[in-house]
């Protein structure tokens, strides 16, 4: 399961912040389903729709968040 959600964050995440401590993942309205399961998947995160069109899953942990950056 983590190769899968590996792709998936590579296709369409951002890390920003010092340290990059700071994850977005934006997919289109209709797979907001979709980016629920990712963020149940990682424990984590705050999904929220902006908009018409997008949701997003937004995660800002200085533990978590590196961690991710480094394995995928």
């Amino acid at each position: 399961m983590a190769a899968y959600w590996n792709g998936f964050l590579v296709a369409d995440g951002t890390f920003t912040g010092v340290g990059g401590n700071r994850m977005k993942v934006a997919l289109a309205r209709k797979d907001h389903e979709h980016i629920e399961r990712f963020s149940q998947w990682l424990g984590k995160g705050n999904v929220r729709k902006q908009g018409e069109r997008v949701s997003e899953l937004a995660i800002q942990d200085p533990v978590t968040v590196p961690l991710l950056r480094e394995k995928f």
